[in-house]
C-alpha cells in the first residue's frame, strides 16, 4: 500500500511540475499520472481498500466543493436561463443529441442513458473560471451560461440516485428498483437538509467562537463525511451526501471560511479523483480506438453546440448570444466525469466504451479554455460577420444618426461603474457626452434611462469616427482590459492627434506602455485611491492645503514613485506568480567585508538588475537621492525597491563576495 502510494505521488508530481513548466492544466498531470500508473499494473479501481478509498474522497470532495459553489440567490436571480434554457439545454442535448447516438453504436439501454447524460454536463468550475478573467460573466451569453449550469448542478441530484440504482439486480421490475433510489434520494434530502438548519447553525457558531483554524477544519471534515454516509448507508453514492452538504454549507455565512481552510485537502482529494479517473484509461486503448476518439470529439462538441444554439433560438434569444452560449457550453463537465467514475465502479460500461468517452471528455475540457478564449472570433466567423455587430443592425449608422450635430463632446470609452460616473459627473457641469460600450443589456437599460450610450467596440477607427472623435474635445477611456485600452488608443490617434486621451487603468503596471501609444494622460485608480486617502489624512492633521496639493502633484509627476514598493511581511505570498505585483521594498545594510564597502553605486549598477535605489541611510541622515560617485561605507542601509527575485539578487551583489581584509578604524565607527 505505501509503495503504491509513494509511486503515485512521484508520478503526480513529475507529471505536474512538467505541465507547469509548459503552461498546461494540472488536471492534465493527474489524469497522465493515472495513466502511468495503469501502464505500471496498479489499477485503483481494483487496488487495496485503502487506496480506493482514499479515490472515493475525492469524488466525494469533487460534488462538495460544487455544492459549496451552488447559490439559491443566483437561482432566483437567472430564473430565466435556469429554467427555460437550462432544461433545453440538458435533455436536448441528453435525449436529442447524444441518446440516438448511444443506440446507433449499439449500447444498451442503460448505457446509453448514463453516456447520454454525462456528455450533456458542462464544467461549472472551468468555465465560470474563464468567464470570469474574461470579464464575461455578466454578459448576456455570460449570464445563460452561468443558469444552465445551476441547472445542470440541479439535475446532479437525481442523476447520482440514478446510476448506481441502474446497476442494481432489477429482478424484472426496473421501475421500481428506480422508485425505491429515488424515495430513498428523497429520505435522505429532506433528512440532511433538516438537521442541517437545526445543528448546522449552532455548530459553526460555537466552532467561529473557539477561533482555531484546526477545529473548524475538522469539523468542516466531519460534516462532509457524516453526510456521505447517511447517503451510503441507504444505499447511495456517498457524492450524493457530499453535494446536499455542500448546498447546506454554501448558504451559511462561513461559506468563504469553509472554501479557504478545507483548499489544501480539496485540492489533494481532487487530484486522487482525477487520478482514478486517468487509472481508467490505458495507453494501448488510447492507440487502439485513436480513430473513434478522433472522431467522436468534434462530433460531441457539434452536436452539443448545435443543441443548445438550436434550443436557445426557439426560446427567442439573439442570435449571437445563442452561438457564445453554445460554444461556452460545448464541453464535458466534471459532473460527466462523476457519473462516468460511478458507472465504471458499478461495472455498467466497458473498458472500450469507457476508453472512448472518458479520453473524449478529457480532449474536450482541455479545448474549452481556447475555445471559450475565442468564441467572440469564431462566433463573428460562424456569423459569416467581419465585426463584433448586434444582432444585424449596424451600430455605425444608429450613432452616427445619434451624434451627427455634437461638437465639442466628450466621448467616453467603456460605461462600467467608473464610465458611468464620469458621464454623471461631466454631465451635472454641462458638458455633452457620448458612451460606448461592448454589454448589450447595459447599453439597454441605461438607454431607456435616457442616457447617451450606443453598443459599440471603441477600438474600431469606423465606431470612433461615427461617435466624433474627430470633433470631440477629450476620450475618457474606462475599459478593464489593457489590451482593449491600447487599441482605443491607438485607434484614436489613428483618427486624431491632437484630441486629449484619458486612460483609468486600475495601477501602474502598463503605464509607460500606454503613454507611448498616445494616453495623453494615465489615471491608476489603486494609486489614486492611496493619493486621496493621503490628502485626507495630511488636511486633517493641519498641514497646510497648499503643501498637501504640491506632495500630491509631486507624486503624479514622478509616476507614482513614492507609491511604490512594499515591505513584504512574513506572510506574504513570493511564488512567482505573485511577485510581479506590487513591487518590493528592502533594507540592506552593509556588513563590515560586505562587497560594497569602498565601492560605487555606479560600480555596482544595480539598476541593469532592475533595482531602484530608493534613499540611502548613513547614522542619522537620509539621502533620497543618493550620489552615484560616492564609496559606501560600513554601515550604510540601501533602501531597494523592485520586484522579490531582482531585489534578492541585488542584495546578493551587494553582500556577497565579502572582503577578507579589515577596514582603517575611522571607517568601521561609521
Amino acid at each position: 500500500m505505501l509503495l503504491k502510494l509513494i509511486i503515485l505521488m512521484a508520478l503526480t508530481t513529475l507529471a505536474i511540475a512538467l505541465l507547469m513548466r509548459w503552461r498546461l492544466p494540472a488536471i492534465l498531470g493527474y489524469l497522465t499520472a493515472g495513466i502511468a500508473l495503469r501502464e505500471l499494473g496498479y489499477d485503483l479501481f481494483e487496488a487495496g481498500a485503502q487506496l480506493k478509498l482514499l479515490t472515493e474522497l475525492g469524488l466525494v470532495f469533487l460534488l462538495f466543493t460544487l455544492g459549496l459553489e451552488f447559490s439559491f440567490p443566483q437561482l432566483k436571480s437567472l430564473q430565466r436561463a435556469v429554467f427555460a434554457f437550462g432544461p433545453s439545454q440538458f435533455f436536448g442535448s441528453a435525449l436529442i443529441g447524444f441518446l440516438p447516438l448511444a443506440f446507433f453504436l449499439n449500447f444498451t439501454i442503460t448505457q446509453a442513458v448514463v453516456i447520454a447524460f454525462a456528455l450533456a454536463m458542462s464544467s461549472t468550475a472551468l468555465v465560470s473560471k474563464q468567464l470570469r478573467e474574461q470579464r464575461e460573466l455578466n454578459t448576456r451569453h455570460g449570464r445563460n451560461a452561468i443558469g444552465v449550469l445551476l441547472f445542470q448542478d440541479l439535475v446532479a441530484v437525481p442523476l447520482l440516485i440514478l446510476v448506481p440504482a441502474l446497476a442494481a439486480p432489477v429482478d424484472g421490475n426496473l421501475a421500481q428498483n428506480l422508485l425505491m433510489a429515488f424515495a430513498k434520494g428523497i429520505t435522505a434530502a429532506i433528512v440532511l437538509v433538516f438537521a442541517g438548519r437545526k445543528v448546522l447553525p449552532p455548530l459553526f457558531h460555537w466552532v467561529a467562537k473557539k477561533g482555531s483554524d484546526e477545529l473548524f477544519v475538522l469539523v468542516c471534515l466531519l460534516v462532509t463525511l457524516v453526510a456521505a454516509e447517511v447517503t451510503e448507508t441507504l444505499g447511495l453514492s456517498m457524492a450524493l451526501g457530499a453535494f446536499l452538504a455542500g448546498t447546506l454549507l454554501g448558504e451559511s455565512q462561513h461559506k468563504h471560511q469553509i472554501e479557504a481552510e478545507i483548499r489544501p485537502f480539496r485540492d489533494v482529494l481532487l487530484g486522487l479523483f482525477f487520478i482514478s479517473i486517468g487509472n481508467l484509461l490505458s495507453l494501448a486503448a488510447l492507440v487502439e480506438h485513436a480513430e473513434k476518439i478522433a472522431i467522436a470529439l468534434p462530433l460531441i462538441i457539434a452536436a452539443k453546440a448545435g443543441v443548445i444554439y438550436v434550443s436557445l433560438m426557439i426560446l427567442k434569444e439573439r442570435q449571437r448570444e445563442a452561438v457564445l452560449s453554445s460554444l461556452v457550453l460545448a464541453q464535458v463537465g466534471e459532473f460527466g466525469f462523476a457519473l462516468f467514475a460511478l458507472a465504471a465502479d458499478h461495472r455498467l460500461l466497458t473498458d472500450e466504451t469507457l476508453a472512448v468517452v472518458l479520453a473524449t471528455s478529457i480532449a474536450s475540457m482541455l479545448l474549452a479554455p481556447l475555445i471559450l478564449r475565442h468564441s467572440t472570433n469564431i462566433a463573428d466567423f460562424l456569423l459569416r460577420r467581419k465585426h463584433r455587430l448586434e444582432d444585424d443592425v449596424k451600430p455605425v449608422t444608429i450613432i452616427e444618426a445619434a451624434t451627427g450635430e455634437l461638437e465639442d463632446h466628450i466621448v467616453i470609452c467603456g460605461f462600467g461603474r467608473v464610465g458611468q460616473l464620469v458621464y454623471r459627473f461631466t454631465e451635472w457641469e454641462g458638458f455633452q457626452n457620448i458612451a460606448l460600450d461592448r454589454d448589450s443589456q447595459r447599453v439597454q437599460e441605461a438607454s431607456q434611462a435616457g442616457v447617451n450610450v450606443f453598443f459599440g467596440d471603441a477600438s474600431r477607427k469606423e465606431i470612433l469616427r461615427a461617435a466624433g472623435v474627430e470633433r470631440a474635445r477629450m476620450v475618457v477611456v474606462c475599459v478593464d482590459n489593457i489590451e482593449h485600452a491600447e487599441q482605443i488608443v491607438s485607434a484614436t490617434r489613428a483618427l486624431r492627434e491632437d484630441v486629449p486621451v484619458m486612460v483609468r487603468t486600475r495601477d501602474d503596471h502598463h503605464l509607460d506602455e500606454l503613454r507611448e501609444g498616445g494616453a495623453t494622460e494615465v489615471v491608476p485608480e489603486i494609486l489614486e485611491g492611496s493619493l486621496m486617502l493621503i490628502s485626507h489624512v495630511l488636511v486633517m492633521l493641519e498641514v497646510p492645503v497648499s503643501r498637501v496639493l504640491q506632495r500630491v502633484q509631486r507624486a503624479r509627476r514622478e509616476r507614482y514613485r513614492q507609491l511604490k514598493g512594499f515591505y513584504l511581511g512574513a506572510g506574504a505570498n513570493v511564488t512567482h506568480e505573485a511577485t510581479r505585483h506590487p513591487q518590493q521594498r528592502h533594507a540592506v545594510k552593509l556588513t563590515l567585508h560586505a562587497r560594497a564597502v569602498g565601492r560605487t553605486l555606479s560600480d555596482l549598477d544595480l539598476e541593469h538588475l532592475g533595482v531602484e535605489i530608493v534613499s540611502l541611510r548613513r547614522g542619522e541622515n537620509e539621502f533620497e537621492y543618493p550620489s552615484r560617485t560616492d564609496p559606501l561605507r560600513f554601515g550604510d542601509t540601501l533602501i531597494l525597491m523592485g520586484f522579490p527575485e531582482d531585489v534578492e539578487a541585488a542584495e546578493d551583489r551587494l553582500l556577497a563576495g565579502r572582503r577578507k581584509r579589515s577596514l582603517p578604524p575611522e571607517t568601521e565607527d561609521g
